[in-house]
């Protein structure tokens, strides 16, 4: 009967603690020891006509708050706008505001968590592995049927018909893109944090701005880095420090609205077929002329 007493006692102990923890309130995020107020995920593309001096473009604007009433993160803001500028005209056109299936949307904190945790840490150099696809994946995402059809686009499809070429010939060159090793190959020469690219007459860029205490944390990706990698991170003063961490996007995959401006450019599609109009142009199938790195 003591044993049984005792027995009690703990299963009422431990109740009472799992409950406790349970009713704790969960934490506001923090990033670098600063409590996250806000995350705000700026896209804009557009390009500049040197002719007619004007440039024409596209920005959405997507923006996550804490609310401290009831301790979660929520959509804030989604904001699709259409920019002109010109010599004759300037004006910045607001044409769409996503708020109905959008706003007060709340964010899972975990998704959150992990997008700011990846900002801190640069993983290089970037494989398959780092990727975290699997090798069906990698396959499907690389099948003979979107090979054929991305040679199509630079009309170069003919070389893999019987009247042109052997089909033992074309299964070598499928299975040679279809290997890890060469992706792997592709990666290293795409991913390089020792240079930096622009381009003048067009732009395509994503900001995110990660407001945490009184300081804002500003990190951004640009066009022409394949799969906006890496990210930089933008200090007070000149220079910035380049971040490679594939896990930012897919979180960002998870977060983004479906129309947003960078999804296109973050799927593990869009690196693919990079990855399949490299290989097509190192096999000498699609000249550079035409489809220029």
């Amino acid at each position: 009967m003591k044993f049984m007493h005792i027995s009690k006692y703990i299963t009422s102990a431990l109740s009472m603690f799992l409950f406790s923890t349970l009713s704790l309130p969960a934490q506001q995020l923090l990033f670098r020891g600063q409590k996250v107020n806000e995350i705000k995920i700026i896209s804009d593309e557009g390009v500049y006509n040197f002719k007619k001096r004007a440039l024409t473009g596209i920005a959405d604007t997507f923006s996550i708050k804490f609310d401290s009433a009831n301790d979660n993160y929520f959509i804030s803001k989604y904001i699709k706008l259409s920019i002109y500028q010109g010599v004759d005209k300037d004006t910045i056109e607001r044409i769409h505001i996503k708020k109905l299936k959008h706003f007060h949307q709340i964010i899972e904190r975990k998704m959150l968590d992990t997008l700011l945790q990846a900002f801190n840490h640069s993983i290089f150099p970037i494989d398959f592995n780092s990727l975290e696809i699997s090798k069906g994946h990698f396959l499907e995402l690389v099948k003979k049927e979107k090979i054929i059809k991305i040679a199509k686009l630079y009309e170069e499809d003919w070389r893999f018909k019987r009247k042109y070429s052997e089909e033992e010939d074309n299964n070598n060159f499928f299975k040679g893109l279809q290997s890890v090793d060469t992706l792997n190959l592709f990666l290293k020469a795409k991913f390089d944090t020792t240079c930096c690219m622009m381009v003048t007459d067009v732009w395509n860029v994503t900001t995110i701005h990660i407001c945490a205490g009184n300081k804002v944390f500003s990190f951004e990706s640009k066009y022409p880095y394949p799969f906006r990698q890496p990210w930089f991170e933008l200090p007070d003063g000149f220079g910035s420090k380049a971040i490679l961490n594939p896990e930012i996007n897919r979180q960002l995959l998870k977060i983004l609205p479906e129309y947003f401006i960078t999804r296109s450019n973050i799927d593990y599609h869009y690196i693919m077929n990079s990855y399949i109009l490299w290989y097509l142009r190192r096999r000498g199938i699609v000249s550079r002329c035409f489809a220029p790195d």
